[in-house]
């Protein structure tokens, strides 16, 4: 995650190798040189005159008002710009704070946050424990809070102590344990305490330290806090460094990777051996693996782009693919995953056709290749930002259960994903395609909709679907969105095991009301939702039963899959008294129908 970070404050990974060596001493060994720029001391050195860790026994250095101002500047710059990355630094301290010396004599140092290595997968994000607890843990990680959430906001709790001692020189146990409840604390109080500090320094540390997180200030907020008014003119360091005219950081979303493989790119074109179904087989039996391993969304998306990245430039041969497969997913669970399989069941799953030493040879040459740029952003990321503007996700994660409307968007992807013309789409483009169609099903009505010309409107109810929800512009959206829907309906022919097996309750047949019951976001505003005769208009008009029996899609006896594992997918069934039933699967493909459909009368529209 380290990769691409340039910031003057954060530590610069100048180098990174990854290498197997047989003749380590050891049975396998797999090592990962990492070389940062050099340092010249820390700001644990800073204030207490030496390297190592100290007791809150041991009184240090209480650093100048200017010089403490500085310091707070610099590490919450550096904290926006990684946060703005998706990465939170996991365990903020003095002594993981290095520093370049530029002018001792004037107090004049340029901060360098560094080891990331307790940097939480996204997993963790809201997990019952987490293995490494950070030593400076804010509420939310305390060991009587069932569900913890890890994430940026721990870190500017660690911050807020780190500013505490930093002030005060030491880690005096009465101000330690004063700040740990400093919302129960009056002014008078915490002024006698941190006497230091000047009005808005107390303020600011008033909102780094508040107990719930999703009010804690953020690190960007913080910048512009009154306590830093006039830091660029005080302070030379900061107006050299850190200038106002500094851009803001990428955003997450807007991150890419190394460009080997580029959206659009057949990343198989190169491959002689291999071929589309390949590619789909593949994806069925690892959707397969991370449903048995239960891992995060995350992991298996990443895997897709480390396959992609990787197959588009090096080539494949047959018997390599599941190893190249399982190896990138074994890279994408480490790179997200709390708790990781051990290698040797990543080997078993594989039926032993691959011993452990080629599976770590595999990983290093797919680290070797990406150049270690493994943080990047997947079809995940970009939904779930559609999915907060909708509500059907909480911005901040709760550890509930995710929704069955979140579920599907996931098996949706993956379904996307086993289809070659759909992977060959950039991330961002499947979740728009994902999202239109899930918002359809769930609200109805977006509260902004792209129209057919590119512009933006206020969404409203209407006969046509893209005048209620979409997101798609791009004729690119709109040629992956019909990829979309015919790997839809090849999933279901094909009786894919990502339906059959792992999410058998998305073949279920059912009447339309109830299936756009079961995913319907807020009840109260019915109003706004899909009318169910509508849907059921367009999912008999593309998915007749003439069509679908012809195509061994029809099923001809009472549903079933409720109860038992069903052995095949169909999109329609027997009707149900006087109410045809559908799969969910089928309705999604009919609302995909209808909106290129829309398209399409567009577009002879303009042409004529």
């Amino acid at each position: 995650c380290l990769q691409g970070m340039h910031h003057p404050c954060i530590a610069s990974l100048q180098l990174v190798n990854a290498k197997h060596d047989t003749n380590s001493g050891l049975k396998h060994g797999t090592w990962v040189h990492a070389a940062f720029e050099h340092a010249d001391t820390s700001l644990q050195k800073i204030v207490y005159a030496t390297l190592d860790r100290t007791s809150h026994t041991i009184t240090g250095r209480a650093l100048p008002p200017l010089m403490l101002r500085s310091f707070m500047y610099q590490l919450l710059s550096a904290l926006a710009y990684s946060h703005a990355r998706g990465v939170a630094h996991g365990n903020l301290a003095p002594y993981r704070v290095l520093a370049r010396e530029l002018d001792v004599e004037n107090d004049q140092y340029l901060l360098k946050l560094a080891d990331f290595g307790f940097s939480p997968p996204a997993a963790a994000l809201c997990n019952e424990e987490l293995p490494i607890r950070p030593s400076r843990a804010s509420p939310e990680l305390h060991s009587d809070n069932q569900r913890k959430r890890y994430g940026p906001a721990n870190d500017l709790w660690a911050l807020g102590t780190v500013f505490a001692e930093a002030a005060c020189g030491n880690r005096e146990p009465a101000v330690y344990m004063m700040i740990q409840e400093l919302e129960s604390v009056d002014d008078e109080q915490m002024e006698n305490s941190l006497h230091m500090l000047c009005d808005d320094g107390r303020d600011l540390m008033r909102q780094l330290m508040r107990a719930e997180p999703t009010v804690r200030i953020t690190a960007a907020d913080a910048l512009c806090h009154p306590y830093f008014d006039g830091i660029h003119e005080q302070c030379a360091v900061v107006g050299k460094y850190l200038p106002p005219s500094r851009p803001p950081p990428c955003k997450f979303l807007a991150l890419c990777a190394h460009k080997v493989w580029v959206p659009g790119l057949d990343f198989l074109v190169e491959q002689t051996e291999l071929n589309s179904r390949m590619w789909s087989i593949l994806m069925d039996w690892l959707a397969v693996v991370s449903h048995k391993f239960k891992f995060v969304p995350r992991s298996l998306q990443l895997a897709v782009d480390f396959m992609r990245r990787f197959m588009a430039a090096t080539r494949v041969s047959r018997k390599r693919l599941q190893l190249v497969g399982i190896g990138a997913l074994c890279l994408a669970c480490k790179h997200e995953e709390v708790m990781i399989p051990n290698m040797n069941d990543f080997i078993f799953i594989c039926d032993n056709a691959y011993n452990l030493e080629e599976l770590m040879l595999v990983e290093v040459e797919i680290l070797n290749h990406l150049q270690m740029q493994l943080h990047v952003p997947t079809v995940h990321d970009h939904l779930n930002q559609m999915l907060i503007e909708l509500g059907s996700v909480p911005e901040h994660p709760d550890g509930e259960d995710p929704s069955k409307l979140v579920k599907w968007c996931e098996v949706l992807t993956l379904m996307g994903l086993a289809q070659h013309s759909v992977a060959i789409f950039d991330s961002a483009v499947l979740a728009r395609c994902v999202g239109t169609l899930c918002g359809l099903l769930s609200h109805g009505v977006a509260s902004q909709v792209t129209r057919a010309d590119g512009t933006s409107s206020a969404g409203k109810i209407s006969s046509k679907l893209s005048e209620r929800v979409c997101y798609l512009s791009s004729a690119e959206d709109w040629s992956c969105l019909k990829e979309l829907v015919k790997a839809i309906e090849t999933c279901m022919s094909e009786n894919r095991e990502v339906i059959l097996k792992c999410h058998p309750e998305y073949a279920a047949l059912k009447p339309v009301q109830q299936l756009l019951d079961e995913y319907v976001h807020d009840s109260s505003r019915r109003a706004n939702h899909l009318k169910a005769r509508d849907v059921k208009q367009w999912a008999e008009k593309h998915y007749s039963i003439e069509h679908t029996r012809s195509n061994n899609l029809f099923a001809e006896f009472e549903d079933t899959s409720n109860k038992f594992l069903p052995k095949k997918a169909y999109m329609r069934g027997i009707t149900t008294g006087d109410l045809p039933t559908f799969c969910i699967p089928a309705v999604t493909a009919a609302l995909g129908h209808q909106l290129l459909a829309e398209r399409r009368s567009y577009s002879n529209s303009v042409a004529s």
